[in-house]
This record gives C-alpha cells, structure tokens and sequence, in this order.
C-alpha cells in the first residue's frame, strides 16, 4: 500500500508540475495574442497614416500641375498683351501720320 502511495504522490507531482507548465504556456499564449493584436492595431494605423500621406501627396501633385500650367498661361498672356500693346502702339503712329485725329481726340469731341 505504500508503494501505491508514493506512485499516486509521484505521480501527483507530475501532475502538478504539467499543470503549472500549461498554465505558463497558456499565460504567453495569451501575451503573444495581445502582441499580434497591438502589431496589428499599429500595421492598421500606418496604413491609414500611409493612405493620408498618399493622399496629400497626389493632390500636392495637382496642385503642382495646375501651378505649373497657370504659369505657362500667365506667361502667354503676358507675351500676347505686349503684341496687343505693340499692335495698338502701330495704330496710333500710323492715324497719326495719316493726320486723323486719334481716338483719345475723338472721345473728346465726342
């Protein structure tokens, strides 16, 4: 009988010890899963983060487009109002030669 006891005690301890192993593994279990979920929480953050960045990034582009463009049209503009000025600096030299009165005297008799 008391060979049986100390085989149920032994065993018993084993137990115990088995136990105690599970519970620790259970415990990093349990660590590894809130790991994974702030890895994942953060991974989901960044891609938000990345996706905003992406964002302002394209719409700076357009931005930058549009600029470039209104540029180029400002610069047209500048070059066609010189030919315009050009245009009506030579109207106003040949009515003048040709002695007709100008337009600024025609408003004033007008």
């Amino acid at each position: 009988m008391r060979k049986l006891e100390e085989v149920v005690n032994q065993k018993n301890s084993e137990l115990k010890e088995k136990n105690v192993k599970i519970l620790d593994l259970m415990q990093m279990l349990e660590d590894f899963k809130i790991e994974v979920y702030s890895r994942d929480k953060t991974v989901q953050i960044l891609q938000q983060e990345v996706q905003k960045l992406t964002t302002a990034l394209r719409e700076s582009k357009q931005f930058e487009h549009k600029y470039t463009a209104s540029l180029t049209m400002q610069e047209g503009l500048k070059q066609q109002n010189a030919k315009l000025k050009e245009q009506v600096q030579k109207l106003l030299e040949a009515e003048a030669a040709k002695g007709l009165p100008s337009s600024s005297e025609i408003d004033s008799k007008a």
